[in-house]
């Protein structure tokens, strides 16, 4: 996981550190969370809010989202072609996101779930090329 603005200058997230740990404060992420490889997502297991972006993209052998379950809010969520990702389970309990959603090109992953997401409160959102063949009953 590595730290998005500020970083170098002691602010957001450094490669290793856990952004959110439950049990600890308030469970809050400051800043942005990129997630480099799919092993990282348990670091935020417990983590309620991100208040920057939320970055899970171009990541080949992300399949789920397990980890997220307890988030409900983020600044920006980007969602973007991760091939064999099979369902946005694990976004349920997001409520809010503060700026921009984008879930794009995840074309295992069904396209009514994104468009779920898409009618939480937000301001902009991009949702498409995701499979579309696949049922959210």
């Amino acid at each position: 996981m590595v730290g998005g603005e500020g970083e170098g200058e002691g602010e957001g997230e450094s490669e290793g550190e856990a952004p959110c740990s439950a049990g600890q404060g308030d469970n809050v992420a400051e800043g942005e969370v990129i997630i480099t490889n799919p092993q990282e997502l348990g670091a935020l297991a417990g983590c309620r809010e991100i208040t920057g972006a939320l970055a899970l993209a171009n990541q080949e052998p992300l399949s789920r989202l397990a980890g997220l379950e307890s988030l409900t809010s983020v600044g920006i969520l980007i969602v973007e072609s991760n091939a064999a990702l099979t369902s946005l389970a694990g976004l349920e309990s997001l409520t809010s996101v503060g700026c921009e959603l984008f879930v794009d090109g995840n074309a295992a992953s069904p396209q009514c779930q994104a468009d779920a997401l898409a009618s939480r409160p937000g301001k902009a959102c991009s949702c498409e090329g995701n499979d579309d063949t696949t049922s959210c009953d």
